[in-house]
């Protein structure tokens, strides 16, 4: 059994058992396939603050196969949730978690998601989190006097980009020359990228608006 620990604090993001060699860490170097969004150059980080953090993670599961099925248990606070599924599913969770929690610039936003991770989330409660995530952003934007965006005319593209920087990390991982599981992970997580990105918000947010029908939110 392997025990990976992730800290989502705003300083913190650690990864236990921690493999490091040289030799690993060649694929992390930020000039190798460096994505098009990254703002910093290898003068501000040697290494792709990502990469590295996921570097345990591929050396644990890299030369596994991505159908293999295992049984995964995650501890959040006060809560265990357990799922049988296959390494490409188990990853996937775990590497949006990482993703956003590594203190890259271009996905620091997603923090406030990490800290209300939910492992395993369908395509209907992904979304609802995502929009809850931007639209409670746009709030404190507000209290902040900050420009805002309510109308969510910006939402699709946050995503849009994302999808693009999946793209670019899944040819980093790629350069490994191992085994799928980990490419399959940030596949799954494309996915989910592109899903937002096709959204139509206002539709969705219909869809959803029989659950706040009571007068508390009519009144």
């Amino acid at each position: 059994m392997s025990l990976i620990r992730v800290l989502t604090s705003h300083n913190d993001s650690e990864f236990v058992p921690m493999i490091h060699s040289e030799e690993n860490l060649l694929w992390t170097k930020l000039e190798n396939y460096q994505c098009k969004h990254y703002p910093l150059t290898k003068e501000d980080n040697a290494y792709c603050p990502v990469a590295y953090n996921l570097n345990p993670i591929m050396t644990l599961f890299g030369k596994d196969e991505s159908i293999i099925t295992l049984t995964c248990e995650v501890e959040i606070s006060q809560r265990k949730i357990i799922k049988k599924t296959d390494i490409q599913t188990a990853l996937a969770s775990l590497v949006g978690l990482i993703m956003a929690t590594s203190a890259c610039p271009s996905l620091d936003g997603f923090r406030p998601m990490a800290a209300s991770h939910h492992p395993f989330s369908s395509d209907s409660e992904t979304p609802m989190r995502s929009i809850a995530m931007y639209l409670m952003g746009q709030f404190l934007r507000s209290q902040r006097g900050l420009s805002t965006d309510f109308s969510l005319k910006k939402y699709n593209d946050l995503f849009k980009e994302i999808s693009e920087m999946n793209h670019d990390f899944a040819t980093r991982i790629k350069s490994r020359k191992e085994k799928d599981a980990g490419v399959n992970a940030l596949i799954i997580l494309d996915i989910f990228a592109q899903m937002n990105q096709t959204l139509n918000p206002e539709h969705w947010l219909k869809a959803i608006d029989e659950f706040y029908c009571s007068p508390f939110w009519h009144t």
